[in-house]
């Protein structure tokens, strides 16, 4: 599926220097991704983004860097 429009990222600020690497998934695996494999989570809602990148830890909020990017993408999974 095709998709252009703005989704936001929440990652660790350690990856500051490098926002749309991946790096940090492919280092631990993710939810959706085994180890070895970039991978950018998004979401449409700067909330949602905050909210995926505190994994379940809300109450006890980490350190985030949010970032805007405008995308136009071929390849994308809608997890809806």
């Amino acid at each position: 599926m095709r998709f252009t429009g703005r989704v936001f990222r929440a990652h660790n600020p350690r990856w500051s220097f490098t926002p749309l690497s991946g790096d940090g998934a492919a280092l631990h695996g993710g939810r959706f991704n085994p180890a070895g494999t970039p991978t950018l989570y998004t979401s449409l809602r700067m909330e949602t983004a905050y909210l995926e990148a505190q994994q379940g830890f809300q109450f006890k909020p980490h350190p985030l860097a949010i970032r805007a990017c405008d995308v136009d993408s071929e390849s994308v999974l809608d997890l809806k």
